[in-house]
């Protein structure tokens, strides 16, 4: 089995058809370098909430918009062991 991502996300857990789902962490259908990347790499490089999703403007159709919405996308979907 391949090592997780940076952020835990496991494709081959999860067992869904395409592994782009794991990019689009707002949940806004894009996988967008202004929301999804920075939220990817601000998780990846240890920064905790409310810092994650300080200074992002979400999409009107975005379903994670939040960090707890976003950290149990990540737990649920990818196999993240985020913590609180």
């Amino acid at each position: 089995m391949k090592s997780p991502t940076p952020l835990g996300c496991n494709p081959t857990a999860a067992r869904l058809p395409s592994q782009n789902w794991r990019l689009d962490l707002d949940g806004d259908g894009a996988r967008l370098a202004t929301t999804d990347a920075l939220i990817h790499c601000r998780i990846a490089v240890g920064v905790t909430h409310p810092t994650v999703i300080g200074g992002i403007t979400f999409a009107t159709n975005a379903t994670h918009t939040t960090l707890p919405l976003i950290r149990n996308y990540l737990v649920t979907h990818c196999g993240s062991s985020l913590v609180q």
